[in-house]
Order: C-alpha cells, then sequence, then structure tokens
C-alpha cells in the first residue's frame, strides 16, 4: 500500500469515529497542558526560591547537620567544645 491509500484509509477511519476521535484529541490536548502548567508552576517556584535566597544576601544562610539529640546544629555557637 502506498502512502496515499494509507492517509485516505486513516481519514476514513477518524471520519467513522468521530467520536473517538475527538475524544482522543481532547485527552491528548489536555494531557500536553498539563504537563506544561506543571513544568511553569515548577519554574516559577524555583526563581521565587532562588530570588529569596538572593535577596538575603551570601553570608546568611547557613547549612549544618542537626544532632537528632538535642535538636541543635553541629556549628551553633551555643554548642560547647565537650559537646561534640
Amino acid at each position: 500500500m502506498d502512502f496515499v491509500n494509507t492517509f485516505r484509509l486513516a481519514l476514513l477511519a477518524l471520519a467513522r469515529n468521530k467520536l473517538r476521535s475527538a475524544l482522543t484529541m481532547l485527552g491528548i490536548i489536555i494531557g500536553v497542558g498539563a504537563v506544561i502548567a506543571t513544568v511553569s508552576i515548577g519554574q516559577g517556584a524555583e526563581y521565587l526560591v532562588q530570588q529569596g535566597i538572593q535577596s538575603m544576601g551570601t553570608n546568611a544562610v547557613f547549612i549544618g547537620h542537626q544532632d537528632a539529640h538535642d535538636g541543635r546544629c553541629a556549628g551553633d555557637p551555643a554548642r560547647s567544645a565537650d559537646d561534640s
């Protein structure tokens, strides 16, 4: 079968199954829209977090490990030398 006959057969199948074709197209459109919306929301949230961190400055964020027993960070000035 050549391309023209295959294309004609596909168009006939679409014409005979209009409701199925419409529901399939609707599902694809909703799915693509959902993916685009999800990615856009994720990028917007990432941008907001980055802006918030940048607005604090370069020396305002401290990352350290938390001791499970007393809840203080390892670099906490309230810790004494014998706590480590």
